[in-house]
């Protein structure tokens, strides 16, 4: 299946999917869109956050995006459904 099947069997809201292609790390597509909120795994198991896109994303940009680190393997379950409370989240 799909990724854009299953984010849309699930009601994912959105109409855009980025994605990296060979020559770009998860970093680059973070600055190109800026995203209000980055969620993303700690990298606990390739060398903690130093290895997450938000530790790679330029000063100045940076600054404007809520950033959401997770365990690593632990899933999103726990994390608040609305934009606004994520935008708040601790």
């Amino acid at each position: 299946m799909y990724i854009k099947n299953i984010l849309e069997k699930y009601n994912f809201c959105g109409n855009e999917l980025y994605f990296r292609n060979k020559t770009e790390e998860y970093y680059n597509i973070a600055e190109e869109i800026m995203p209000k909120i980055l969620i993303e795994d700690n990298c606990k198991s390739i060398g903690g956050i130093k290895q997450t896109a938000i530790y790679k994303i330029d000063e100045t940009k940076k600054i404007h995006i809520k950033s959401i680190l997770v365990n690593e393997f632990k899933g999103i379950d726990h994390l608040p459904n609305n934009i606004m409370e994520l935008l708040n989240y601790e």
